[in-house]
């Protein structure tokens, strides 16, 4: 299909598209700075001073024209001490490939007795 643009610039002018720019970054700023103040209040909640905030997520939704399949179906695939997420991402395309097997990724509980990844269990 045909890729077509949000903001056209020569339509728009450069200064419209330019504050359109700054208008989502403003947002996108706040939206962080929401995250941070959740997390340090969770922190101290927990009564966990040493827990730094992750500008992890952030509730935005990233979209591809490519139709690609996810390799691995894990909750995490990092995990020490109080942070815990899926960093590593393989995709591939279903036209070109066939998942044939996975990698078991161990359990919450078996990884968390090490306290991270890797451990001795799992190097």
């Amino acid at each position: 299909g045909e890729i077509v643009p949000v903001l056209d610039v020569e339509e728009l002018g450069f200064d419209a598209v330019k504050d359109a720019a700054d208008r989502l970054a403003q947002v996108v700023q706040q939206k962080m700075n929401d995250v941070v103040e959740k997390q340090r209040a969770l922190a101290e909640q927990l009564g966990d001073s040493d827990l730094q905030p992750a500008l992890a997520g952030l509730g935005l939704q990233l979209h591809s024209p490519f139709k690609l399949n996810s390799a691995c179906e894990s909750e995490f695939t990092n995990f020490v001490g109080n942070y815990e997420a899926c960093l590593d991402w393989i995709f591939f395309s279903a036209n070109h490939l066939e998942k044939v097997s996975e990698a078991p990724i161990p359990s919450r509980e078996v990884v968390a007795a090490e306290t991270a990844l890797p451990s001795t269990r799992f190097p």
